[in-house]
């Protein structure tokens, strides 16, 4: 590996060990839009799929679902949760006597 390859393959572990402090695993475009790089404007479209192919293939990127999870990392399950809020908001709007449904 040169330098840029092992730049592009330590900024991909970078954004997803960031995104693991969340627990919130990222698609492929998530990566390489929040890539934690120096040359933000000037990503290399071809090396960054290289790294990433060659990260999956080591398996330090576990691919389920078109998301891209560490190992290791115990994720929150979004769907779910977007769900459960989806479900206590409309609960809220119709039990609140101070809410306003106009605003939205």
């Amino acid at each position: 590996m040169n330098e840029l390859n092992i730049k592009y393959n330590t900024a991909i572990k970078n954004t997803l060990i960031y995104s693991s402090i969340f627990k919130y695993p990222l698609t492929y475009y998530q990566i390489l839009n929040f890539l934690i790089i120096d040359e933000q404007e000037n990503i290399n479209i071809k090396i960054f799929q290289q790294e990433l192919a060659r990260l999956i293939k080591k398996k330090y990127i576990i691919v389920k679902d078109e998301m891209c999870f560490l190992p290791g990392v115990r994720y929150l399950n979004w769907h779910l949760g977007r769900k459960f809020s989806k479900k206590i908001f409309k609960k809220f709007i119709n039990t609140s006597r101070y809410f306003d449904p106009n605003i939205f």
